[in-house]
């Protein structure tokens, strides 16, 4: 035998957590509009997951290896600003067809890379 009505449910707060103290007070203030804000609030959270609100955001390897070499690569134009003596037009032209590429990220510095953001989520 099923629910009565699946589209009715009781939900008991727990008063002694905060957040189920705060989400109760929220919810008494809403009055007739409960059931609309609990969907968009579910619905919300279903699409975005725990990532949206702080919580273990999925990683996209090829995202990150991008943002990785386009880091390394302003660092190193960076410290090349940085120690170059001023230059005429001339000599700018040639340092800059002397930069090398952007280096490839091996998988073993990227595995390294993805451990160490899986630390400070911790």
């Amino acid at each position: 035998m099923g629910k009565k009505n699946e589209f009715v449910f009781n939900i008991g707060f727990n008063p002694d957590l905060p957040e189920h103290v705060k989400v109760a007070g929220i919810l008494n203030r809403l009055g007739h509009t409960k059931a609309s804000y609990l969907a968009k609030a579910v619905l919300f959270y279903e699409e975005h997951g725990e990532a949206a609100f702080g919580g273990a955001a999925t990683i996209d390897y090829e995202q990150l290896k991008q943002m990785v070499r386009q880091i390394l690569a302003e660092q190193r134009n960076e410290g090349k600003r940085n120690s170059m003596p001023q230059s005429q037009p001339d000599n700018d032209k040639r340092v800059k067809e002397k930069e090398s590429p952007v280096p490839e990220i091996g998988d073993d510095d990227m595995a390294g890379i993805l451990q160490a953001l899986n630390g400070f989520r911790k």
